[in-house]
């Protein structure tokens, strides 16, 4: 089959991560600043970011808890609870968290002479430079991203065989969604590790699947691999994904913030926290940035987890549940990775519920 044109990062495409990652969270931290502003006094406008990081707290712990219930409802389906979290995992992120902003304080100390002769001193004009540091990281980030995207995309040469899209299409509407499949040199590490919906275009999304499958699946099995991920564009995965990663950007923003606050308080720039209220309301805004964002981050993980075990379930609902099972489990001899397949593994989590879902029907 003759190469077809080499594909390209539609423009929707960079519209919908600068929306997510850059302009949702500048258009929060921005109004974030404004609101503060309204305050006169130092003291209320930590006791205003207080409430607003509160209000963030319980939503980033509803939230986990959502997750949580969820996943382990599938966890007592197979008795399999390797991938559940639990108080540990909160502490060791949290210990992660101190780390980081060890870090951070390390390389912010060569930039303190900037950060004490800004022209302002109110805690607003600070919040906005942690604002804008943390977007210009992002933005870094976001490059770095959309460079692999591109260079990756420039190997999706080799399309899926028309007989197994027309299959697609007539017994599947919603895979019209994906106007192009495509076989892809996907590298491990990468955006995925075998096949994923990469980007999309003007209501049409881009799948790329690794060239190993294209060798070693048969049509049917290949069918049920695209099958997996429609299923991650039937529940707006790639979306949800860019929320959480732009909910982050605000949450490092206040995490930096932080930072620059103790930097300043240590080199004496601002008054030296004591044992009242502006201290009190300070450590508390540590404590609820740090706990929002160990919650936030488990959210993010659970919810990968949950993703592909719901985009296994809309490919079984196509092809069945054993058949998708049966790759899953044939896995790791498909593609040269570390991946493994055993019952600790996710894969095998994944592996047991479609047995399970199977024995249901």
């Amino acid at each position: 089959m003759e190469n077809q044109e080499k594909l390209r990062v539609p423009i929707s495409d960079w519209i919908l991560i600068s929306f997510y990652v850059i302009i949702y969270p500048l258009a929060f931290c921005t109004t974030l600043v404004l609101f503060l502003f309204t305050f006169n006094d130092k003291t209320s406008q930590l006791i205003g970011l207080n409430a607003i990081m509160i209000i963030f707290l319980i939503i980033n712990l509803f939230l986990y808890q959502i997750v949580f219930r969820k996943l382990n409802e599938y966890a007592k389906k197979v008795d399999f609870y390797h991938f559940t979290p639990s108080l540990a995992d909160l502490l060791i992120h949290l210990i992660k968290q101190v780390y980081y902003v060890v870090f951070l304080g390390f390389l912010f100390t060569f930039v303190q002479n900037f950060l004490t002769n800004l022209p302002t001193t109110t805690l607003t004009g600070y919040l906005g430079v942690s604002i804008v540091i943390s977007l210009l990281f992002e933005g870094i980030l976001v490059v770095i991203r959309m460079r692999r995207k591109i260079a990756l995309i420039q190997t999706a040469q080799e399309p899926v065989k028309d007989t197994i899209i027309q299959e697609l299409y007539e017994n599947f509407p919603e895979s019209r969604t994906i106007s192009e499949y495509r076989f892809a040199d996907i590298q491990i590490p990468t955006l995925f590790l075998s096949a994923g919906v990469t980007t999309f275009g003007k209501n049409n999304y881009i799948c790329l699947v690794s060239r190993y499958f294209n060798w070693k699946l048969t049509d049917e099995e290949l069918i049920a691999v695209l099958l997996h991920e429609v299923g991650h564009i039937k529940n707006h995965h790639i979306r949800k994904a860019y929320l959480i990663i732009g909910t982050e950007v605000i949450l490092r923003s206040l995490r930096i913030f932080i930072i620059i606050i103790m930097l300043l308080v240590i080199s004496g720039h601002l008054e030296t926290l004591k044992f009242d209220l502006y201290s009190i309301l300070f450590l508390g805004l540590i404590f609820n940035a740090f706990l929002s964002s160990a919650f936030l981050n488990f959210v993010h993980r659970y919810r990968i987890f949950l993703a592909e075990i719901w985009a296994d379930e809309y490919s079984a609902r196509g092809v069945g549940a054993t058949e998708v099972a049966k790759i899953l489990r044939k896995l790791p001899q498909l593609i040269p990775s570390p991946l493994v397949y055993d019952q600790s593994s996710f894969l095998g989590f994944r592996v047991n519920l479609l047995r399970n879902l199977a024995k249901k029907h």
